[in-house]
């Protein structure tokens, strides 16, 4: 009995050890994609950082194009112009 008793307790062995490296590679990846969520999330809060940044500018882009006088622009351009065309001929 004892001689039948032996492969199975190897077996029982050899069972666990592969168990135990499994966990392993289970452990190992867990620790790769933790880094990876971590590093994605400070990716994530510098994209935020920066839209809310560029969204500031924005507004205050759509602020100061509303002081802008178009007319006073296409009267300057004509004038320019005028200068500008003896000069270019």
């Amino acid at each position: 009995m004892s001689v039948v008793e032996l492969p199975q307790d190897h077996q029982r062995q050899y069972q666990f050890r592969r168990l135990q490296r499994s966990v392993q590679k289970m452990e190992t990846a867990l620790a790769r994609q933790k880094e990876s969520i971590e590093t994605f999330r400070e990716a994530i809060d510098l994209l935020g950082s920066e839209m809310t940044s560029l969204r500031s500018n924005l507004v205050k882009l759509d602020q100061n194009l509303g002081k802008i006088k178009i007319n006073k622009l296409r009267k300057s351009s004509l004038e320019l112009a005028k200068i500008m065309e003896p000069v270019a001929v």
